[in-house]
C-alpha cells in the first residue's frame, strides 16, 4: 500500500476525538450566528456535547467511527429516549443550579430564574418533548461529524 493510500487512523472510542468533533458541531448546530448567542447558552451547548458518551453508556450504547455512510441511522427505543431525556434535563438543571440559577415562574436571565428548574416529572409535556427531541437527534448529529451510535452487547438494567 502506498503511504498516501493508507486508511486514516481513527482514535478509539475512549479518546476525546469524537467528543471534540461533537462539541464543535453542537456549538454551531442550531445557531448560525454563534457570536450572537449569549455565552451561557454557548457553554450549555458545549456541556451537552461533552455529556453524550455518559448518557449513551447509561442506555447500553457507545460511539464509534461511521464506516458505512449508507447504513440507516441508529434509532433509540422508546424507553431509552425517555431515560436519555431525563438524564439530559438533570444535566442541564444541575449545571444551571451550579451557576446560581433558581426556580422562578418566568425565565429571567438577569435574575437567573427559570421555570424548568424542577424535576423532569414536574415539567409540562412540551418541555419534556424538547429534551426528547434533543436526544433523538444524537445519532444524526454524530453522523454529521463522522461517528455513529451502536448498541453494546448487553443493556444496563433500568434504574
Amino acid at each position: 500500500m502506498i503511504p498516501s493510500e493508507q486508511p486514516k487512523r481513527v482514535r478509539p472510542e475512549g479518546s476525546s476525538g469524537w467528543r471534540r468533533s461533537a462539541r464543535r458541531w453542537w456549538y454551531h448546530f442550531e445557531w448560525p450566528v454563534v457570536g450572537a448567542l449569549p455565552e451561557h447558552l454557548k457553554e450549555s451547548n458545549r456541556q451537552q456535547a461533552d455529556d453524550i458518551g455518559v448518557k449513551l453508556k447509561a442506555v447500553g450504547c457507545g460511539v464509534a467511527p461511521l464506516i458505512d455512510w449508507d447504513a440507516p441511522l441508529f434509532a433509540f427505543e422508546a424507553d431509552e429516549i425517555e431515560r436519555l431525556a431525563r438524564l439530559e434535563h438533570d444535566r442541564w438543571m444541575t449545571a444551571r443550579l451550579e451557576e446560581g440559577w433558581r426556580y422562578g415562574p418566568k425565565k429571567d436571565d438577569d435574575a437567573k430564574t427559570h421555570p424548568c428548574l424542577r424535576p423532569y416529572d414536574q415539567l409540562p409535556l412540551h418541555e419534556q418533548d424538547k429534551d426528547r427531541h434533543a436526544v433523538r437527534q444524537v445519532p444524526h448529529r454524530l453522523a454529521q461529524v463522522g461517528f455513529r451510535v451502536y448498541r453494546l452487547k448487553t443493556r444496563p438494567l433500568p434504574c
